[in-house]
């Protein structure tokens, strides 16, 4: 049997790129005829995005012209086109594109379709670019997959409605709100924490930052477990320090309150085993899913986020820690860096979910008397610094002196709050059962 490959001209493609000079005609020709028709197109299409070339050049002219206050018509259009050294083959063209449309009422409508099929030559003109980059094995597969997203997702952008919003429309909406309870965002599991940054808000980046063996795991990981665990929230955790089965081992020892090191050693007693029974249908039945693989990128991240979006999209996303995801070749460790931090937040934003990223101190806080952290401390980025809605900075005494008084507390450093106040929250670290918990109430 003779395997006969296809190409364009053999599955019958017409390889003609998509257009409709028609509607060029008619979008130009309304905007000819009327001010409020040039205010129409212009919400929905630009001079570069018409086929013909001459028709970019008409359009750019009348845009000018409406910019600097002028009035577009066929006059002052045609002088400008002169000046613009613009060679039309008809000088009565102009003429020819107001007789093409019947009121200039229907320029936006044209103008529609016009940018749809510049949308189609886009899509045409990046697929082939991809498809180039995947014959050649320009990268790797996950980044060619989310290059493609991003494409598609670039032009899928003009096909929605301007953000534009008007104050009246804000301020009708604003107030409206303040008669109701203020939204929260995820619970934290910690209730003064909660108050302050009300949540864990769709959106927002949250960086909790510590010098190592502080705490900072154990933090993200209990946000995680709350949102899921306790209340049934799902959950994406990408954990690039410890593997799915440290992180399952240390939520037992927390729900079970069977200490870390009779788990690790497998020093079990029959106690144990029935506090393990009890809380093994919580955990295992929860919406929490962790993904530990070991060179993790952002591009990986938001394959993890849709996959998930197809049965039960994730509602928070913990990131353990930022230092050590795989970032975009930069100039220097800072850059990329940088990249890391506003790619974190972007997803937030793109995803309308929380993200919470743990993230490593330099040595500061060493190098101080009392070794309490700053938010200058951030190591190899200032840019995260900047990013971040919420920076929650973790100190504890004992991690320096274990004689001190406030042995087995943690305070919660909260340098950087958008929303709110700045304040410091103090709870109980309980290394031994893996977990932090909030204050016993005196």
């Amino acid at each position: 049997m003779t395997v006969t490959e296809l190409t364009p001209h053999s599955a019958g493609f017409d390889l003609t790129p998509p257009h409709d000079l028609g509607a060029e005609q008619r979008t130009l020709g309304g905007m000819l005829q009327s001010k409020d028709a040039i205010g129409d197109v212009a919400r929905f299409l630009r001079a570069s995005q018409h086929y013909r070339p001459l028709h970019q050049e008409i359009h750019g002219a009348i845009m000018h012209l409406h910019d600097q206050g002028d009035p577009a018509d066929v006059v002052t259009v045609l002088d400008l086109l002169r000046k613009r050294k613009v060679k039309l083959d008809d000088p009565t063209y102009l003429h020819t594109l107001i007789a093409s449309v019947p009121t200039a009422a229907n320029a936006g409508y044209y103008a529609r379709i016009v940018r749809d099929h510049w949308i189609l030559r886009e899509l045409i003109r990046a697929g082939t670019q991809l498809v180039q980059a995947a014959h050649s094995s320009d990268g790797e597969p996950a980044e060619l997959a989310e290059r493609a997203r991003q494409v598609i997702d670039a032009a899928a952008a003009p096909l929605t409605e301007s953000g534009l919003r008007s104050m009246d429309d804000l301020m009708v909406d604003v107030t409206g709100s303040l008669e109701t309870e203020a939204e929260r965002g995820l619970p934290t599991g910690f209730a003064d924490l909660d108050a302050l940054i009300t949540g864990l808000a769709p959106g927002e980046l949250t960086l909790v930052a510590a010098r190592p063996s502080v705490g900072k795991s154990l933090l993200v990981t209990g946000f995680a477990a709350h949102a899921a665990i306790d209340h049934g929230h799902p959950v994406l955790m990408v954990s690039l320090e410890m593997s799915a089965e440290e992180i399952t081992t240390r939520l037992i020892s927390s729900y079970a309150r069977v200490p870390l090191y009779s788990l690790v050693h497998r020093q079990l007693t029959s106690r144990d085993w029935d506090a393990i029974s009890r809380v093994y249908a919580k955990i295992s039945s929860s919406p929490l899913r962790i993904d530990d693989s070991s060179h993790a990128t952002l591009a990986h991240i938001r394959s993890r986020l849709r996959e998930m979006a197809r049965s039960e999209p994730a509602e928070l996303l913990v990131v353990d820690y930022l230092g050590l995801l795989t970032g975009q070749k930069a100039e220097n460790r800072q850059a990329e860096v940088a990249a890391l931090s506003r790619g974190l937040k972007l997803i937030a934003r793109e995803f309308s979910i929380p993200v919470v990223a743990a993230a490593q101190l330099n040595r500061g806080p060493e190098q101080r008397h009392d070794h309490r952290p700053m938010s200058s401390d951030l190591r190899e980025s200032g840019a995260q610094e900047q990013d971040a809605d919420v920076i929650i900075l973790l100190h504890r005494e004992d991690a320096y002196d274990r004689e001190t008084p406030r042995a087995g507390e943690i305070d919660f450093i909260v340098d950087k709050n958008r929303q709110g106040p700045k304040a410091t929250i103090t709870a109980a670290f309980q290394g031994h059962y893996a977990r932090i918990v909030d204050m016993a109430p005196e």
